[in-house]
């Protein structure tokens, strides 16, 4: 019977809806909203909903509205099922799997509505109804009516001794679950739908996702689908086989930028070896640079189903069959070339104007730079001696030339040689010392030497390593002004002893363990401490 002709035997103003997995009611926003739809009432344990609608909406409209929309499972008008309901009649393209076939059985057997039926069995984990042969109150024959006695078996009958009344017996278990695995009532797998709700075992014939790669590749077909960055990356394999694995995207250019020409002039004192020159030329070209790049997608493979499908409480997949989907995925990765331009030359002299003596064994370095733009220009190393001032600076790009013109100022102070001061402990009249020696003391004449040590005695039990948990016996600081000056030609050294005082003296091993010097109001160096190497050998006492 079509709905529009059994409109009178549907309750007004609300209709039943049943959502799909994972659909809920707030999701229909713009139906809810259109028909004023609230939930009256819900069964969770079946997925079904009473609606109702605002005044003045026509239910059957409702109900054509929400059956279209992908969420919704189905959609039916509340039947008033009675005497005179013998039956009920879907809509065309309605079939059995909108409305579950327990949610039916239980909506024939009760002349009430359809989910106040539903509702009275909410507590039993949806418990299925038996569903009779015939329709109550309309086709079923009249059984006859049991008639009352007029006394209680067992209690006043006068025919029966008088005993208590006994518990009735406890209802006896099935050996099946009505509406899964009893006989005649096992729901069949919705073909295609895939969702596991029925909880339905798979058919025989059904083969789950497989788990190691194909014995042999299908050739892929002419358009294979590219993908960037995919979310579920890890249901992709990496292809290894024959075929291509790589797809190179266009090439994407950066912008043009100048990469400046560039030339070192180095120079250093008498003992570096290096000589101090006073003019130095160079070419310097600079060119064009642009970074080219494009994208690299390789070649992925997965498993996807074919056929009807069918999805477990475990979410383990089985399907009618399985093949193989290629595509051209993107990860990230990149592949980059530089890409040169115009280029630009000009021939540069540099020279040193009122220039000062580096030190005997200072080296600096300095970069000569042209930018292809007009300008030139020197920067200094790290090791540079001076900082230095431009007394001129002109270029000529359409004669290919450039003059730059420095001058010294003040003098860049650096740390003082390691190598040059030394450190000895010696024994002496059975008295422990320690020999200080400064090989640069004539190039720092009116400074003072500042010195910090410590001496550790050797812990016997441990004579492979030197370590600093061994006893130290001796730690102090000590200054030293250099005066005087040494003729030419003479060592130019000085020698100093410190004794260490252990007192009483003591057998045993001593060793130093750690010193540093620095040189103070000097001209030359700046004031940094500089540690000097451990002293490793041990000295017998």
């Amino acid at each position: 019977m079509p709905l529009a002709a059994m409109a009178a035997d549907y309750a007004p103003g609300e209709f039943l809806l049943g959502l799909r997995e994972g659909a809920r009611f707030e999701s229909l926003d713009e139906l809810n909203s259109r028909f004023k739809a609230k939930i009256a009432e819900s069964m969770v344990e079946v997925g079904v909903y009473r609606v109702t609608i605002g005044e003045g909406s026509d239910v059957l409209a409702t109900v054509e509205a929400y059956r279209k929309s992908d969420k919704v499972r189905f959609a039916e008008p509340n039947a008033i099922l009675g005497a005179g309901a013998a039956s009920v009649d879907r809509a065309p393209g309605m079939q059995a799997p909108h409305v579950p076939i327990e949610d039916f059985q239980a909506a024939t057997l009760s002349p009430e509505r359809f989910f106040d039926g539903l509702s009275r069995n909410a507590g039993s984990g949806l418990s299925v109804l038996r569903v009779a042969n015939c329709t109550p109150g309309l086709d079923c024959p009249e059984a006859p009516k049991k008639k009352k006695p007029s006394c209680e078996e067992g209690l006043d009958c006068p025919d029966q001794p008088r005993h208590r009344p006994q518990p009735k017996p406890a209802p006896r278990q099935p050996a099946c679950t009505p509406g899964l695995d009893c006989d005649g009532d096992r729901p069949q797998p919705t073909p295609g739908r895939g969702d596991g709700r029925d909880r339905a075992p798979a058919p025989p014939n059904y083969k789950p996702r497989p788990t190691q790669p194909p014995t042999h590749w299908p050739a892929p077909p002419s358009r294979v689908p590219f993908f960037d960055n995919p979310n579920d990356i890890s249901m992709w394999h990496r292809y290894s086989g024959s075929l291509a694995e790589t797809w190179a995207g266009d090439w994407y250019y950066g912008e043009w930028a100048w990469n400046p020409g560039s030339a070192r002039i180095s120079r250093g004192g008498l003992e570096t070896g290096v000589s101090q020159g006073q003019r130095y030329n160079a070419t310097l070209t600079a060119e064009q640079n642009r970074l080219k790049s494009r994208r690299l997608w390789r070649r992925y493979w997965r498993w996807v189903p074919v056929g009807n499908c069918y999805t477990d409480e475990w979410n383990n997949v089985s399907c009618d069959d399985w093949a193989i989907e290629y595509a051209w995925i993107y990860i990230g990765e990149t592949e980059s070339h530089t890409v040169t331009g115009q280029r630009r030359s000009v021939d540069v002299v540099v020279e040193f104007s009122n220039d000062k003596p580096l030190l005997k064994w200072d080296t600096e370095t300095l970069y000569v730079k042209y930018d292809g733009q007009g300008q030139v220009w020197v920067e200094s190393g790290s090791d540079a001696a001076f900082k230095y001032t431009y007394a001129e600076r002109r270029v000529d790009e359409w004669a290919g030339r450039a003059y730059i013109n420095l001058v010294p100022g003040d003098r860049i102070l650096k740390a003082p040689e390691a190598s040059k001061v030394n450190v000895q402990l010696l024994t002496e009249n059975w008295q422990l010392k320690l020999r200080f020696r400064d090989y640069r003391a004539s190039d720092y004449q009116n400074t003072r030497l500042e010195l910090r040590v410590s001496v550790y005695k050797l812990d016997e039990r441990d004579v492979a390593e030197f370590r600093k948990d061994h006893k130290k016996v001796f730690e102090h600081t000590f200054a030293y002004d250099i005066r005087g000056s040494r003729p030419e030609g003479h060592v130019e050294s000085y020698a100093f002893d410190i004794p260490v005082g252990v007192v009483p003296p003591r057998s045993g091993k001593y060793f130093i363990g750690e010193w540093s010097f620095r040189r103070i109001a000097s001209p030359i160096s700046s004031q940094d401490w500089v540690s000097g190497p451990a002293n490793k050998v041990p000295v017998a006492h």
